[in-house]
């Protein structure tokens, strides 16, 4: 059986003054590597639209070092073609081979406006992979099934979904070419996405707790129901106190002995009891 694969959506740290702490991402990262498949640089869980370009391409930069080019997916997104493109060379020029874009965001665009984008990246990319990257709540445009063939005509070598799109994990296999790479990033969802053909997931809440989804995979790849039922119920605990929230994810962190940091964006500090919430969960499932 070929196993999931476990993408970790790595937080951004941040000093208290906001700005960009290298050191403790290095420290994450490394701490990641023997536990999962690979991490997904720069998303949104790591707060892109926050960051400088320069900021993501460093980021980038250390991921690669820590895991390996076959190991990373650099993302690139961004809100116009120009800019996207010019992270995606600056990326291949570090060493990266896998990328994926958000779509544009902000101001929706159409069908064809999303695969001209991505042809254009396509044509940058060549011979490395590039996934396309549906979030409709964050970016404001989105990719329904019956269009996903505009955009495999445009190149894409995989989807990454998320919120509502990660609803539409069988309708999208169903319309994609045979061997098309579609990962989710509903952290819980992996029995119903590889029930469906999907790869695995892109999740946030496996950079802090990587234990269970580790577990899964490799239940899943001996064909252990026993132990993959119960890494999936840990996941089931873990995931509505820590994935909405990147607050969260940093509080589970700093809770581990690692850096969470600060945020950059505006996003809530999670609630006194809710913070215990979290705490004991991690403890518990961890």
């Amino acid at each position: 059986m070929t196993a999931p694969e476990i993408l970790s959506a790595i937080p951004t740290p941040f000093t208290a003054a906001g700005e960009l702490d290298l050191p403790a991402f290095r420290e994450n990262l490394d701490r990641l590597v023997g536990s999962v498949d690979g991490v997904f640089v720069a998303g949104t869980t790591g707060e892109f639209p926050a960051l400088e370009d320069t900021e993501r391409l460093v980021l980038i930069d250390a991921a690669l070092a820590v895991f390996g080019p076959n190991r990373v997916v650099a993302h690139v997104g961004a809100a116009s073609t120009r800019q996207a493109a010019g992270l995606l060379r600056s990326a291949i020029t570090l060493g990266a081979t896998r990328c994926a874009a958000i779509t544009p965001y902000f101001l929706a665009a159409s069908t064809a406006g999303v695969a001209t984008y991505y042809r254009q990246l396509k044509d940058i990319a060549g011979e490395r992979a590039l996934y396309a990257y549906v979030f409709p709540e964050v970016a404001g445009t989105d990719v329904h099934p019956e269009d996903l063939g505009a955009l495999v005509d445009a190149g894409i070598d995989g989807i990454k979904v998320s919120g509502l799109a990660s609803t539409r994990v069988r309708e999208y296999l169903a319309t994609a070419p045979e061997g098309f790479a579609l990962w989710s990033g509903n952290d819980a969802d992996l029995p119903a996405v590889l029930a469906a053909g999907g790869r695995g997931t892109v999740s946030g809440v496996s950079a802090v707790c990587p234990r269970p989804w580790a577990a899964y995979r490799d239940a899943e790849t001996a064909g252990d129901a026993a132990a993959r039922d119960d890494a999936q119920r840990r996941i089931a605990t873990l995931v509505p106190l820590l994935g909405p929230s990147i607050a969260a994810l940093k509080l589970g962190l700093d809770h581990l002995g690692l850096t969470g940091g600060s945020v950059r964006m505006s996003i809530d500090t999670p609630a006194a009891d809710r913070a215990e919430q979290i705490r004991s969960a991690i403890d518990s499932a961890a």
